[in-house]
């Protein structure tokens, strides 16, 4: 059973890292940061297929051959917390994370009965969100906006993520294109009470993005002297269109991809 009541100073929350037996290789670098950073008296799990490795600190779930969806769920079905933090192992904890910051805000998600809440840092203007009571630091999600919903890092109440990867087959990829589409897991969304945390919750470094190391991510892993170079790097061009999209408000993004799309570009999402 996957429990996350250690002790009366644990917030009501379990962290799962999705992973596969395929990216191994950054394992090390998880378990390291996760060592050195994550101070939340809360349990961390790193799902693999097949492998069950020694980490100083992760606890290893295995999920056999379940795709990606498919795993969430298996988790949840055994998970006894009420909220997830749910994450890839390719998103390393940079900073010190406390106990205090995680268990202020779970106790405040429960008492306003909060389904979701984004702790990925965003770049858009306070106007792009609705003022959620009179909380200052948080903000309640439009969900009219494209990608309103970012699947990870964020904290979702674990019956909503259960509901939402029932008997669903999807890799990330199409996990996440499936709230941007009409689809019933973005008609569930639409009818849950989803928040965006202003506060930084969780920093992180985004080390690899479709496989290959970003250069902010070489940075930092070198400087934690954990760099193992196995994997491509990123290119000149797609790391500033990597810095580019993170650093552009979501809506001047959904307008440039339609001014885009006329041009005969195409997204995935599309």
């Amino acid at each position: 059973m996957v429990n996350a009541n250690l002790n009366d100073n644990t917030p009501d929350l379990s962290v799962l890292i999705m992973s596969y037996d395929g990216f191994a290789d950054e394992w090390e670098a998880c378990d390291y940061c996760f060592n050195k950073y994550w101070r939340v008296n809360c349990p961390v799990y790193l799902v693999t297929n097949y492998a069950n490795p020694e980490f100083k600190f992760l606890n290893v779930f295995q999920i056999g051959d379940a795709c990606y969806s498919n795993g969430i769920y298996k988790f949840i079905e055994q998970c006894d917390s009420e909220y997830v933090l749910l994450l890839m192992a390719d998103f390393l904890p940079k900073k010190q994370i406390t106990n205090e910051s995680l268990t202020s805000l779970i106790d405040l998600l429960k008492k306003e009965s909060i389904d979701y809440c984004s702790v990925y840092t965003q770049k858009d203007k306070v106007k792009y969100y609705k003022k959620f009571k009179n909380y200052k630091n948080l903000l309640q999600i439009d969900m009219s906006v494209d990608y309103a919903v970012n699947v990870m890092p964020a904290i979702w109440k674990t019956t909503l993520l259960k509901d939402l990867t029932n008997n669903v087959n999807l890799d990330p990829w199409g996990f996440e294109v499936s709230f941007q589409r009409e689809s019933p897991q973005r008609v569930k969304m639409c009818n849950t009470l989803n928040v965006y945390s202003k506060n930084v919750i969780y920093p992180f470094c985004h080390t690899v993005v479709k496989g290959k190391y970003t250069r902010d991510g070489i940075k930092f892993l070198k400087k934690e002297s954990i760099f193992q170079g196995k994997r491509k790097k990123m290119g000149y061009w797609e790391n500033f269109k990597f810095h580019i999209s993170n650093r552009l408000p979501r809506k001047l993004i959904s307008k440039i991809k339609k001014v885009l799309i006329k041009f005969g570009f195409k997204f995935y999402v599309d």
